[in-house]
């Protein structure tokens, strides 16, 4: 968030969901987790799971992200 809020990565939802919706129409947002330490996998199976439904693999290819409405009850 360096550049668009003086919080940086403490910027609120809106500000950051903003940025990322921005980011989306310019070619798109990304999350590189290919760069984390040996191990992670085993601490987020539904994560990699899920990712590898979707024809994903998040140790060697960078995750799109897009903001999503959600919601707590």
């Amino acid at each position: 968030m360096a550049g668009v809020d003086p919080r940086g990565d403490l910027a609120p939802r809106d500000v950051v969901a903003r940025r990322l919706w921005q980011l989306g129409r310019e070619g798109g947002a990304f999350l590189d987790a290919t760069a984390l330490p040996a191990g992670w996998t085993q601490a987020f199976p539904t994560v990699v799971a899920a990712c590898r439904r979707h024809g994903l693999d998040p140790c060697s290819t960078p995750l799109p992200v897009t903001p999503a409405a959600h919601f707590h009850t």
